[in-house]
């Protein structure tokens, strides 16, 4: 059987491997924000559509928020009785989305994403 050839090279494959650890870092230690250093790696590195880039960052971001919100858990940092009251809302949500990223051109959700990031951003510094 012939050996296939990673059509990324390894270069890419490692530099991405070490964008998904500081990733999954940021989104452990800031609870989210990981998915946009995944959207940038995809688009930029690997010249994967806005779109695409989108729902594969939020496929990634999904198992590491729950592994970081497992361990928020466990030491006490936030109890599951208090996020299950958002879970049905954020789910419905996240559905909506979804939807609506299929609909709308890719320019757009581009600019919506890089408002609502320097939006998130200017808030984080300055907002109590």
């Amino acid at each position: 059987m012939k050996k296939e050839k990673n059509r990324y090279g390894w270069e890419r494959m490692l530099i991405f491997g070490l964008g998904c650890v500081f990733a999954g870092a940021i989104n452990g230690l800031l609870g989210t924000g990981g998915g946009v250093l995944l959207v940038l790696l995809l688009t930029k590195l690997f010249k994967t559509d806005a779109k695409d880039a989108f729902a594969q960052s939020l496929l990634m971001i999904l198992p590491l928020s729950a592994v970081s919100a497992f361990v928020y858990c466990q030491k006490g940092g936030v109890s599951l009785a208090q996020m299950l009251p958002y879970l049905f809302p954020a789910v419905i949500g996240g559905i909506l989305g979804a939807y609506l990223a299929d609909k709308i051109n890719a320019r757009v959700l581009k600019i919506i994403f890089a408002i609502l990031v320097v939006y998130s951003g200017v808030r984080m510094i300055f907002v109590k």
